[in-house]
């Protein structure tokens, strides 16, 4: 019986000073998993060959790609294999208790929130803001004395698919503060003494000023009338609540028809979320 005991309490110190390697013959940590086996029995820290390991160290730290994990859970390895997946829960935010964290997408809204114990949280995020970007090619004709919505744009950048091309109509995506820059330029037309054009930016804002009209005149006087092309811009800045829209409109009053070039370098719109 005695011989049975010192056999045991000879072997007790091996197991628990011993390391377990899988995959490898030279363990670096208490666990050492070599998934893919090359390691060739070596420390493989800081080469490419680390990036397969998995570690548990003996004070209960995991490294999954890096064999000295800093963290109860460390995914810092070598490469660029190096994201952690998360996922959504229906547990309530009691349940998974505080500092859970949890991937959500409620059909409008997405990303990462936590657990305060009571609710989840939303982490904040950088929503990606309004650009829009188009120019026109199609000519179209603006009787005088007549405000018309300018249509028929091509979209060249929308972010948020927030513009109407085959209408004008820009509708914000959310609450903010817009920069909006519209150009359109006429073709050679008869231009009579004291005549204006106006490019106007336009909108259904609740807040602030909700239409700018900026002008061009051309007072004559006694000089007769002028054929020439027309350049026009208006550059203005509207605070909108989500759902509230902008479109371009131009006026002209040169007693007779006016259309616009079919350059999209000369017909252009501009619209930024701030």
């Amino acid at each position: 019986m005695k011989k049975y005991i010192l056999s045991i309490l000879s072997f007790i110190p091996f197991i628990v000073y011993s390391q377990i390697g899988i995959g490898t013959q030279a363990p670096q940590q208490l666990v050492h998993i070599d998934a893919a086996k090359n390691n060739n029995n070596a420390d493989p820290s800081g080469t490419p060959e680390e990036s397969d390991d998995v570690v548990i160290t003996n004070k209960g730290m995991i490294g999954v790609g890096t064999i000295t994990p800093k963290t109860r859970l460390d995914l810092r390895g070598e490469g660029n294999k190096n994201a952690i997946g998360i996922g959504i829960t229906n547990q309530t935010a009691s349940a998974a208790n505080i500092g859970a964290i949890q991937y959500y997408n409620d059909g409008t809204e997405w990303g990462i929130s936590y657990s305060n114990g009571t609710n989840w949280v939303k982490s904040p995020s950088s929503p990606v803001k309004a650009l829009v970007y188009a120019g026109k090619s199609t000519a179209q004709t603006f009787y005088s004395g007549t405000a018309s919505n300018v249509i028929d744009w091509v979209e060249l950048v929308d972010r948020t698919n927030s513009f109407e091309p085959s209408t004008g109509v820009f509708t914000a995506p959310r609450d903010g503060v817009y920069i909006v820059s519209f150009n359109i330029v006429t073709v050679a037309n008869n231009i009579n003494n004291n005549s204006n054009t106006e490019t106007i930016l336009t909108s259904t804002a609740t807040e602030g000023v909700r239409e700018f009209r900026c002008v061009n005149a051309y007072p004559g006087y006694n000089t007769g009338t002028a054929n020439n092309r027309t350049g026009n811009n208006c550059t203005a800045i509207f605070k909108l609540k989500t759902g509230e829209t902008i479109r371009p409109n131009f006026l002209q009053n040169f007693n007779s028809s006016a259309s616009s070039t079919s350059n999209q370098i000369d017909n252009s719109i501009t619209i930024t979320q701030l």
